[in-house]
Parts: structure tokens; C-alpha cells; sequence
């Protein structure tokens, strides 16, 4: 039997660990079969583990962010240079959280690699939509009292386009797990009612992005005007499906130039010729909730292709059995289950159990799905 494995982080558990040790737990119960394992990422924020998408790009040499507050860091390789925010705390009031985005950034510039990439998780903290980024990218900081709702500064077109010389000539490529729009009933504020906020500030931070991210669109049409070009063209770049992630984060990286795209692509290219020999595809990921994983639709085009049925082995779901035709899965198998209804916190005591549920559960799926 041919079996293709895809792998994502687990919590305490890189991509390449959870490959070894899928691997391992089918070969242990399935020794004759050949297996194609690759390590991918859903760009989401993994306990204890990095998102995933640095190994997957050949950015394998962690390196210090010098200047970093707290100890940061970069993966390097492949003439790319990494950013991984998936795990960023939920951001502070005013312009600190993403003004150190920008001072990331523009160390990973003086390196002058063919291409930067910031990888954000669709869902966080509402910040400042890229606006500290913006200030401490130009070399002429934001005041740190900025919120959305107050006034920019006057001269922040200038700053977009200090911003953008900066980043020259490498390309800014911002991957994340999925959708996440800024505003609107898919929007930020009302993704976080249903987490909690009150609806009376939901709306009123509705509104305060609402004005921020339109005089920030303006500013950027003035910051090409500047540049004597049209970086962005005549993209709505307020509504776009990505605008949200990272908590609007991804709004200002995408005015300074980056390309804002869903994870599942990188992990179509990484699955190329994945599931064209193989009679069962596997697809591994942390915990399901709301929203799929975010490379497990390039999984399911690549076994749709073939013909192949692909189970998902998950940390955690609360899929109904029902959803999974709908979600082209033919399977469904939890490491740990009930977990997605746990409010308990991951802990470094959980994490280490992670290990053994994962060998167990592959275990499970390599004696119901083999053929002898």
C-alpha cells in the first residue's frame, strides 16, 4: 500500500517531528508500505511550535533579529528570510505591536534577500492595521498613543513611501491560514463578539477601523501618486479576503507592497505529485474549529485529482460527521478528542503528551484503512 502524508505542527511538535513520528507509528504497524511524508503548514498559531511555513519554503537556519524587544527570530535559506507572527502576543494598545513588524522588517531588507515573508495567523488581536509597521519601517515612528480612530498624521503618504523604498528590491510575500476580513459581518470586531467582546464595543471598534483603514487607503493612492506610479492599482484594499489577519495587521503590509496570500498555496506547491501514486492520503493538523486547517484544501484538491480518499488526522475537531463531504475528507480521526471543547490552556505538561496520542492515533488509522 502507497500512503501520502501531509504534516503540520502539533503543539511541542515541529512539522518534521510529526512526519518522523508518522512515519514510525504506520511503518510499526504497516512495515511493507511505501510512504511519501511531507511537512506543510496551515500558517496557524501551534503551541509550543513554530507555524511550519519556514521549513516548507527551505528557510531552515534560525537566526537572533538583533534590536529584537525580547528575543526574537528569523529563519533564513533559499534566498528568503522568515517572519513567523503566528504566535505574536495579543497586541498592545497604540503602535507598539506592529512597529516591531516593522523593524523586522527592515533588518530582513539590509540582508537583501529575493524575498522577505511575514507569516500571520488569520485570527488575533486587533492592532493598529499595520500603521507602527508603517512608521518604524520609514524610520519615522508613529507616537505610540496611535489608535485606530484618531487622526493620522499628515504626512503619513510620505511615510508609506519611505516604507516601500525600504523593502527594495526584495518582494514582501505575507502568507496566512485562510480568510479574514477587516470589516463587515466577516470582520474583525464581529469575529471577536463571538469570543466574547461586548457588542457596544464590537461596533464602536467597527467604526474606528472603519475610519482608520480609509484614510490609510487614501495615504497609500497618495504614496503612489509620490512614487510617480500605481504600486497597488485599483484593488479594494480595504474589503479584500485577507484584510483582517493578524488582526488587520496584514492591511498595512499589504499597503507598503506585500502580496497577502492564503497558506494553501505554498502547501500546493510543496504537494506537488503528492497523491499521484498513492491509494490513501493523510492529512495532520492541530486542532479543527471554525474554519478547516489552512493547507488541507490544497490536500484535498491534490487527492480530488486522483481519486485517492484522504483522511484527516486532527489534534481536536468540532466537525459534525456531516461536514465532511462537504470538506472532501473521507475520514476524520482526533489525537486528543474533545479537546476543541476544552477551555483548559496547552501547557508544557500537555504538549509532551502529544508524542504518544499522535503514534496512537496513527496507529488507528493504519489498522482501518489497510487492505491486508
Amino acid at each position: 500500500m502507497r500512503v501520502a502524508v501531509a504534516a503540520a505542527p502539533l503543539p511541542g511538535l515541529s512539522a518534521g517531528a510529526v512526519a518522523d513520528l508518522v512515519r514510525r507509528a504506520w511503518l510499526g504497524r504497516r512495515g511493507a508500505d511505501a510512504l511519501d511524508v511531507r511537512a506543510v503548514s496551515d500558517a496557524a498559531a501551534v503551541p509550543y511550535a513554530t507555524s511550519g511555513v519556514q521549513g516548507m519554503l527551505g528557510a531552515t537556519t534560525q537566526v537572533d533579529v538583533p534590536g529584537a524587544a525580547g528575543r526574537r527570530f528569523a529563519w533564513v535559506g533559499a534566498d528568503r528570510v522568515v517572519l513567523d507572527y503566528t504566535r505574536s502576543p495579543a497586541a498592545p494598545a497604540g503602535t507598539a505591536g506592529t512597529a516591531a513588524i516593522g523593524r523586522d522588517l527592515a533588518w530582513a531588507a539590509r540582508r537583501r534577500p529575493r524575498e522577505i515573508v511575514a507569516v500571520l495567523s488569520s485570527f488575533a488581536a486587533i492592532g493598529d492595521l499595520g500603521a507602527g509597521m508603517v512608521g518604524s519601517l520609514s524610520g519615522r515612528p508613529l507616537p505610540r498613543s496611535w489608535t485606530p480612530g484618531l487622526p493620522l498624521p499628515s504626512d503619513m503618504a510620505g511615510r508609506i513611501a519611505a516604507a516601500r523604498r525600504v523593502l527594495r528590491p526584495s518582494h514582501l510575500t505575507v502568507f496566512t491560514g485562510g480568510p479574514q476580513r477587516l470589516l463587515g459581518p466577516t470582520g474583525l470586531a464581529r469575529a471577536w463578539t463571538r469570543r466574547g467582546m461586548a457588542p457596544a464595543l464590537a461596533q464602536e471598534m467597527e467604526r474606528a477601523l472603519g475610519e482608520a483603514s480609509a484614510a490609510m487607503a487614501a495615504a497609500s493612492a497618495d504614496a503612489d501618486a509620490q512614487m510617480g506610479g500605481d504600486l497597488l492599482g485599483a484593488e479594494d484594499l480595504v474589503r479584500g479576503p485577507y484584510a483582517g489577519a493578524g488582526g488587520g495587521a496584514a492591511f498595512g503590509l499589504r499597503i507598503v507592497g506585500a502580496r497577502v496570500l492564503p497558506v494553501r498555496e505554498a502547501v500546493a506547491v510543496a504537494l506537488e505529485g503528492w497523491a499521484s501514486q498513492a491509494d490513501l492520503c493523510l492529512y495532520v493538523s492541530g486542532a479543527v474549529g471554525e474554519s478547516p486547517p489552512g493547507g488541507l484544501d490544497a490536500a484535498v484538491a491534490c487527492a480530488a485529482r486522483r481519486a485517492v480518499p484522504l483522511v484527516l488526522v486532527c489534534d481536536s475537531a468540532s466537525l459534525q460527521r456531516s461536514e465532511l463531504a462537504r470538506l472532501g475528507l473521507n475520514g476524520v480521526y482526533e489525537i486528543r478528542p474533545g479537546r476543541a471543547f476544552d477551555d483548559a490552556p496547552e501547557t508544557p505538561a500537555t504538549a509532551a503528551g502529544m508524542a504518544g496520542a499522535l503514534t496512537d492515533a496513527v496507529a488507528r488509522v493504519a489498522g482501518t484503512w489497510g487492505w491486508e
